[in-house]
């Protein structure tokens, strides 16, 4: 019962969403070691590729992309509606 209760709480944050390619996202970075606690995101990025174990390649500008995991973005639409 009290793993059920865990698993509950754990799930309350989560945003489900599926991402597809040309979408905007905001990627989660931290600051400096005095404020690594502190997340925050940076962008907004636009997909390339969406791959199945749950990565996303996304453009960092011209010459850089990045492959991530999808609990470090958010998308921008979401984003916007949650900062109003």
């Amino acid at each position: 019962y009290k793993i059920n209760e865990a698993l509950v709480r754990a799930n309350i944050n989560r945003i489900p969403h599926d991402y597809a390619i040309g979408e905007r996202v905001y990627k989660k970075v931290y600051h400096t070691s005095s404020q690594k606690a502190k997340p925050i995101y940076r962008g907004p990025y636009g997909i390339l590729r969406v791959h199945t174990n749950n990565t996303v390649t996304i453009k960092i500008n011209e010459k850089t992309q990045e492959r991530l995991s999808i609990r470090l973005l958010k998308p921008a639409l979401l984003h916007q509606r949650r900062r109003k």
